[in-house]
């Protein structure tokens, strides 16, 4: 059988489906889902995506994914990889775990954007216990649109929510989310094959106010600024240098020796802000191996998640430098 040509954009935003390779189940436990959400979050340290919306199951899970300015096929890789090296080391096994291609289906307009993360976030009503209370599944976003803490801290909302900030009442975060789950109770009773097979068209009434939602199958109306990712690596060479306080000429070394903090961060941030190729990287640094430098991006992504000092050092970079 042959394989469907995938639609990609470089800035695309995308409804994505993986699936289980039989007879191997996705996820055989809630610490499972967790470490997915762990891996994912990781993977998003190192290619900067966006995640609009999230649901797992247990033999498939779905997502609503912004690539950034990243290729979706690199993401997909990154967040497989990891996670399968955990699975198998974890449940003592092999081989594939994933179905070998992911479905991807590209969105392209703000009806579509509403519609899919609705759908996504109705799958929940399939699991066991969650028939009539789908809105409080673990792991599913639908809690974070609501307002809830982003327990795995990967999800955006405000992308989503502001399709329904519409109205010129104060408060607008409130009915956006308030609309946001009357429609999604609204989608709850539908039976769809496909996100584009779901009506939206209800009176919604918050706090005795009819709220008015207008949506048209055309091209995203709020603006989305994608990340640049072109930037000179003299400039990532220059700002590891003065936040870390270790000389470029120390750091940019094969040797680790009191300078490892500065070298991870360095191969981390010119992975997410220059088009150099891993190889490229590790020549900078007197010709290490790729799988070094991998170790040493991995190594960045860890200061990020466990070191405070360098917590939002991802953004700094970029708001100093854009």
């Amino acid at each position: 059988m042959s394989r469907y040509a995938r639609i990609t954009e470089e800035n695309g935003i995308y409804h994505i489906v993986i699936k289980e390779s039989k007879p191997k189940k996705l996820f055989c436990n809630e610490k499972d889902k967790e470490m997915f959400m762990e891996k994912m979050r990781e993977s998003q340290i190192k290619y900067q995506f966006k995640v609009y919306g999230y649901c797992l199951m247990d033999t498939h899970a779905h997502f609503l994914i912004d690539s950034n300015g990243e290729k979706i096929s690199v993401i997909m890789k990154s967040i497989g990889l990891r996670y399968v090296k955990y699975y198998n080391k974890k449940h003592k096994t092999s081989g594939s775990l994933l179905k070998e291609r992911f479905f991807s289906e590209l969105i392209k307009s703000d009806e579509q954007m509403l519609k899919a993360s609705l759908y996504i976030h109705a799958n929940a009503r399939d699991i066991k216990g969650y028939r009539d209370k789908a809105e409080e599944y673990r792991f599913s976003s639908m809690k974070c649109y609501l307002g809830k803490k982003d327990e795995f801290k990967v999800i955006d909302t405000d992308f989503v929510l502001s399709i329904l900030a519409t109205t010129k009442r104060n408060n607008r975060e409130y009915y956006a989310k308030q609309s946001y789950l009357e429609l999604f109770k609204f989608t709850l009773t539908q039976k769809v094959n496909h996100f584009n097979e779901l009506n939206l068209d209800i009176p919604i009434k918050i706090m005795n106010k009819n709220i008015e939602i207008i949506l048209e199958d055309k091209t995203f109306e709020k603006p989305r600024e994608i990340l640049k990712r072109d930037f000179p690596i003299e400039k990532v060479v220059d700002f590891v240098e003065k936040e870390t306080g270790i000389l470029k000429s120390l750091f940019l070394t094969k040797d680790e020796h009191g300078v490892k903090e500065a070298k991870s961060l360095f191969v981390l941030l010119s992975g997410i802000y220059t088009r150099k190729t891993t190889r490229q990287i590790g020549d900078m640094l007197e010709y290490m191996s790729i799988e070094e430098v991998n170790i040493l991006s991995n190594e960045g992504i860890r200061l990020i998640l466990e070191n405070e000092k360098y917590q939002y050092i991802i953004e700094k970079f970029y708001r100093e430098n854009k």
